[in-house]
């Protein structure tokens, strides 16, 4: 997966450890595969290490010379198994967190062991709770930087207390040759889609009652989480026959190629990579006006933004695009290029190696 226009001829490779709170399929994982799948490991010797044991998680997608390490430490709570954590750290020149516990996690080891560098990536603005968020501005003095991963989080970050470096990193890193673009031709049978874990921020809820009032237009939700019963008990319940339940989705790229119009109501949102992925195919979105999702589409060129609650704007927005071929054409083309310009592999690399470099230079904060 190495890419040589990536590579940087170095004496020894520098030694990386990516802390991440989980393995499980979403969009900081993903991120973090196509980033480490553009380092050369002449330049970077990579070790990933999980806290956390999941199923279905991303760990074969790894490239072939990353190493990586299971702490399994939660959810039983074994913190005795962070005693793994030292030797790896102590070993390590830069050291990478990702997520919150594993930020938390990262900048305490990282300042007890001396690690030259540590980045935490921030993937969100919004903090789970007033003890999380003081927790994190009290260990920021532990890290060298932050990495957001979207505009939006990057305003987010700046506007919290501490004069911590931000660096904006989209981590999308696509690559728009994976992704075949959606024709949009005549069809009696449009399909709206969206994907992601089943979790209460993507607001499923707003695809059902969207799908109550556009009957004759199939919708298809894809991915795995701990609302999936639930949501199809909903279905059921509300005799939804146009409305499918995916589960999860090994082959984005396919389940996109599926559809005409990509939807995600989402009440809360980082950069969102499925967003992108779903332009990169060279889809319309229609979308809640929120995170990193309000810098990616551009309303009335790529799509449409809405607030989360505006069920009857949704439906006017998909059944609009239902419509007209020629219009869904359009702003899959615009949304495409726009993949193409700011969020591909090349500027997620790009954009993180500059980061390292600008640390470095600068010493610690």
């Amino acid at each position: 997966m190495t890419d040589a226009r990536f590579t940087v001829i170095v004496e020894s490779p520098s030694r990386l450890t990516y802390l991440i709170s989980s393995m499980e399929t979403g969009g900081a994982q993903w991120g973090m595969i196509r980033l480490l799948g553009n380092l050369s490991p002449t330049d970077y010797d990579v070790t990933v290490v999980a806290l956390q044991s999941v199923e279905n998680n991303l760990v074969a997608e790894l490239p072939e010379h990353v190493s990586f390490v299971d702490l399994a430490v939660t959810p039983r709570y074994r913190f005795d198994r962070l005693v793994a954590l030292i030797p790896i750290i102590k070993g390590s020149d830069i050291l990478v967190c990702s997520l919150y516990h594993a930020t938390i996690t990262g900048r305490i080891f990282g300042s007890v062991w001396a690690v030259p560098t540590v980045l935490n990536w921030k993937h969100n603005g919004r903090f789970r709770g007033g003890l999380r968020r003081l927790i994190y501005l009290l260990t920021n003095s532990l890290s060298d930087g932050v990495l957001a991963d979207s505009a939006y989080v990057a305003r987010v970050m700046g506007e919290q207390p501490g004069n911590l470096p931000i660096f904006e990193v989209p981590i999308a890193g696509i690559n728009i040759d994976r992704f075949p673009i959606v024709q949009h031709s005549e069809t009696d049978q449009i399909v709206v889609g969206t994907l992601g874990t089943l979790r209460w921020e993507k607001q499923h809820e707003q695809v059902l009652a969207v799908a109550e009032a556009l009957p004759k237009i199939e919708f298809v939700i894809g991915g795995d989480g701990e609302r999936y019963e639930e949501l199809q008990n909903m279905i059921e319940n509300r005799r939804l026959e146009n409305v499918k339940l995916a589960g999860h989705i090994d082959d984005v790229a396919s389940f996109l190629a599926g559809l005409d119009i990509y939807f995600q109501p989402s009440l809360s949102e980082g950069l969102c990579i499925t967003v992108l992925e779903a332009m990169a195919a060279g889809l319309p979105v229609v979308a809640s006006d929120v995170g990193g999702i309000s810098d990616s589409v551009l309303n009335g060129v790529t799509g449409y933004l809405r607030s989360p609650e505006e069920t009857m704007e949704f439906k006017q927005d998909i059944r609009y695009l239902s419509k007209d071929p020629e219009i869904r054409r359009e702003f899959g083309r615009e949304a495409r290029s726009r993949v193409e310009e700011i969020y591909s592999e090349e500027n997620l690399v790009t954009a993180f190696r500059e980061a390292l470099l600008e640390v470095s230079e600068g010493g610690p904060c």
